[in-house]
C-alpha cells in the first residue's frame, strides 16, 4: 500500500515543481509493473503521470485520502485523460487494508470444515460459511418473537384454508 500512497495521493506529492517531476516515478513503474495486466494500454504512461500529478496538486491539494479517492474516482476528466492512474486508483480503493477480514473467514472455515465434516460439497459448504458470517449472535436470538410470527403464519394458513373450503361449499 506504501507504493499507492507515495505516488497516487496528493498528501504525499512534493510542491516544488522540479522535485515534483521525479516524485512517485519509480513506485508508479513499480505499480505499473505489478498491475500490467489490468490496466488499459499506453504507449506514454510516464507522460500521463505527470499530467495525473499536475491536475491532483492544482484541483485538490488538501483533500484528506478518502475524500481524495471518492473525489478522483468520479472525476471523467482524469478517467479520460489519465485511464492508467485511474485504474490504480481503482485498485488502492478496493485492496483490503489489512487481512483481518480475509483471517476471520478462514477461522470461520476452519470450524465448519472439520475433519469429520470433510465429505461437504463445496456449495454446501459455501452456504454454510455464508449463513456462519451473516448469522447474527445466538445471543441476539429472540425465541418468543419467532413463536410469534410463526402462529401468525398458521394462523393466516388456517383461515385461508377456512376460506377456500367455505368456497367449494358454497359452489
Amino acid at each position: 500500500m506504501n507504493a499507492f500512497d507515495e505516488c497516487l495521493f496528493p498528501h504525499s506529492m512534493v510542491c516544488s515543481a522540479a522535485a515534483r517531476m521525479e516524485f512517485g516515478l519509480d513506485s508508479f513503474e513499480f505499480l505499473h509493473s505489478t498491475f500490467f495486466f489490468l490496466l488499459p494500454e499506453s504507449e506514454g504512461y510516464i507522460e500521463e503521470f505527470q499530467r495525473y500529478k499536475s491536475y491532483v496538486i492544482n484541483h485538490w491539494p488538501l483533500l484528506a485520502p478518502a475524500q481524495f479517492l471518492q473525489a478522483s474516482l468520479s472525476n471523467h476528466y482524469l478517467r479520460r485523460s489519465c485511464p492508467i492512474a485511474h485504474k490504480l486508483l481503482t485498485i488502492s480503493a478496493t485492496l483490503p487494508m489489512t487481512s483481518v477480514e480475509c483471517e476471520r473467514y478462514f477461522s470461520i472455515m476452519k470450524r465448519i470444515k472439520t475433519d469429520t465434516r470433510n465429505r461437504l460439497s463445496v456449495e454446501t459448504t459455501s452456504k454454510l460459511l455464508i449463513a456462519a458470517i451473516d448469522a447474527s449472535a445466538v445471543e441476539d436470538f429472540a425465541p418468543y418473537a419467532c413463536i410469534r410470527e410463526f402462529q401468525e403464519r398458521k394462523k393466516r394458513q388456517r383461515e385461508a384454508d377456512l376460506d377456500a373450503l367455505d368456497a367449494l361449499d358454497a359452489s
